[in-house]
């Protein structure tokens, strides 16, 4: 009997738990704006959050066409969140403006690539690195350059071997060599970053992360430390992070004085880190540190990178305008400059209009509501919701842009054009209807940059090489694929890339341009 009314009592209290949770939860107040996702039935509900990772473009599109182009928010729900999604350019201007205190991208940013368990907890959320970054990769561009054209050139005939026939090539392995090459370049520099075991994990530990995060995301939080052990061998990573970089950073910190720092030594991401850690940071989550470097510079540019030379395979009409352009800004600026990648206005016009349409994230300027807030167009989201905009259907609506769906690679080149536009739709500078970037404070901090990286890359194979869809097919790019919200060019469709016949008179034959001079 007693075993029975302890049983009994038991039950009591996690029924009494229970019952208070639901109370609590139930009374919550949720957002107002409506649900999409749910397919009719009984079971529609439950399966709603499971569409979100089997085919998240359809629920943007579904949202796009019910809400979204009436300037109404809906809301999606995953296995882990909801997430109010905005398509009102007034709401998107009010939501850049707000202040952290009310809505901020940094805990989002640790979720969205699990950093407790791919690196370390709070990694985004302590982000002391970002002004150190946006600062040295952007005002030492002119001084990076040499670098990042002698890593290209270097990289790319390493990766590949074409001739004067047209040689099938997979354009997303090639772009993912190339762009980790010259990222470790900057980063690490010579011997390292050619370091072939270096670059495998590092380019591995980038996939694996993805992968990771996009499957822990579905995952009770029980489950999640096995899965990530399964799909990431952190320690694997870090170990061999660790054996190649991590001696460089504790020479540097025995030999720094107060003195010191990236204006008086080496210049590279190393010293960068060590500028801005805190005093006594240990040399692996330094190497940590490095590594979330790694991962969002090389995903995605290399991702970019790919989809922008696919858009050129099956637009061939643009390639020989492009390299006249190219050719004639490095002659006019005397070789590689921040003025000649400045005057590569159709060439910026170009990774501006892939961008748009084949963006690396489906989703952008996402952020976790910190104090609940009612928005200008009336939508109310509780905190600890995440709320953000649908950069690939918006990039896509023709309220934004004629023939929305036509790959026009001279759009934005023809509207810089215009009057009061000179300084305008350029490819690193975000703006409500184009949103890769992010927009507001936490937009990307190294996408000049990147911008840059990604036009000595294209320049450099568009003046070397012609490009065509495997069998010469003009203007049916193979459809993108999906993995979470990242959008990618099918992996499984090469590209065709034949030597150009007058290659040896091209400013960007390998040992013309070796330096920022001709």
């Amino acid at each position: 009997m007693e075993f029975v009314k302890e049983n009994l009592r038991l039950l009591q209290a996690v029924s009494s738990i229970l019952f208070v949770l639901i109370i609590y939860y139930s009374s919550k107040k949720k957002s107002n704006a409506p649900l999409v996702g749910v397919e009719p039935g009984i079971l529609g509900y439950l399966k709603a959050p499971y569409r979100w990772k089997q085919d998240p473009m359809s629920l943007l599109k579904e949202g796009a066409e019910k809400y979204g182009k009436y300037g109404k928010a809906f809301r999606i729900t995953t296995p882990s969140r909801d997430m109010i999604v905005f398509s009102n350019q007034e709401v998107l201007e009010e939501l850049k403006n707000l202040p952290a205190s009310v809505a901020t991208f940094r805990p989002a940013g640790d979720t969205m690539i699990r950093s407790e368990y791919n690196f370390h907890e709070g990694m985004v959320q302590d982000a002391y690195h970002v002004d150190l970054m946006r600062k040295n990769m952007t005002q030492k561009l002119s001084s990076l350059l040499p670098d990042v054209v002698s890593e290209v050139t270097d990289a790319f005939e390493e990766l590949t071997d074409v001739k004067n026939e047209w040689t099938n090539v997979n354009i997303l392995d090639i772009s993912v060599g190339v762009i980790s090459r010259v990222t470790s370049r900057i980063f690490v520099g010579l011997p390292t970053c050619r370091n072939q075991e270096y670059l495998n994990h590092m380019i591995q530990f980038s996939l694996n992360v993805m992968k990771s995060a996009t499957v822990i995301d579905v995952l009770p939080w029980f489950l999640r430390w096995i899965v990530a052990s399964f799909f990431l061998k952190k320690k694997d990573s870090q170990d061999i992070m660790v054996k190649h970089i991590g001696g460089l950073f504790e020479t540097r910190q025995r030999t720094k004085t107060p003195h010191t720092s990236s204006t008086t030594t080496t210049s590279d991401a190393i010293q960068w880190i060590l500028d801005a850690a805190p005093p006594g940071t240990p040399t692996l989550k330094l190497v940590q540190r490095l590594m979330l470097f790694n991962f969002a510079s090389v995903h995605t540019s290399s991702i970019t990178l790919a989809h922008a030379l696919y858009d050129l395979a099956a637009n061939p009409e643009f390639q020989d305008p492009l390299c006249i352009e190219i050719e004639e800004a490095l002659r006019t600026e005397g070789g590689w400059t921040k003025q000649a990648l400045t005057k590569m206005k159709k060439l910026d016009s170009i990774l501006r209009e892939s961008s748009r349409m084949n963006g690396v994230n489906i989703i952008t300027v996402v952020r976790k509501i910190i104090t609940s807030h009612t928005f200008i167009d009336g939508t109310y989201v509780p905190k600890g919701v995440w709320v953000c905009a649908p950069a690939a259907t918006l990039h896509l609506s023709p309220e934004l842009y004629e023939n929305p769906e036509i790959f026009d690679g001279f759009r934005f080149y023809r509207m810089r054009q215009l009057e009061g536009n000179a300084h305008n739709y350029q490819m690193a500078s975000p703006s409500l209807d184009y949103l890769p970037f992010g927009i507001g404070n936490f937009s990307c901090p190294g996408r000049f940059f990147a911008t840059n990286e990604l036009k000595i890359a294209v320049a450099y194979i568009l003046c070397n090489y012609q490009l065509r869809l495997n069998g010469g097919v003009c203007g049916k790019k193979p459809p993108n694929v999906f993995s979470g919200i990242v959008c990618m060019p099918n992996p499984t469709e090469g590209i065709e890339l034949k030597e150009r016949q007058d290659r040896e008179k091209s400013v960007l034959f390998p040992g013309h341009v070796t330096s920022c001079s001709l």
